[in-house]
């Protein structure tokens, strides 16, 4: 398996049923990334999950390839890093 490429979105997940309902790619880069969290030890890149507070949220919209209406009583948001395999190559 190798990574040919990766992806940033936004997951927006129910608060009650923690089900994911829809992502919102984002167009920003880890150093964008770094001046609004702070990334754990061992992931310098973002690769891991973060749970965004409300001013995240906001600083990350402006890279989002939509418009999001933040909504904290029914959502809750996380930064995620998805990648695009090829299975076949090692």
């Amino acid at each position: 398996m190798k990574l040919i490429s990766s992806e940033r979105s936004i997951g927006i997940y129910n608060v009650t049923s923690e089900e994911r309902l829809r992502d919102i790619v984002l167009n920003v880069t880890v150093s964008q990334l770094m001046e609004i969290l702070t990334p754990s030890q061992d992931d310098q890149e973002f690769i891991d999950g973060y749970i965004l507070g409300e001013e995240q949220l906001t600083q990350l919209s402006e890279y989002a390839v939509e418009e999001i209406i933040p909504d904290f009583s029914k959502y809750f948001y996380v930064l995620q890093c998805l990648g695009n395999y090829d299975w076949n190559e090692s």
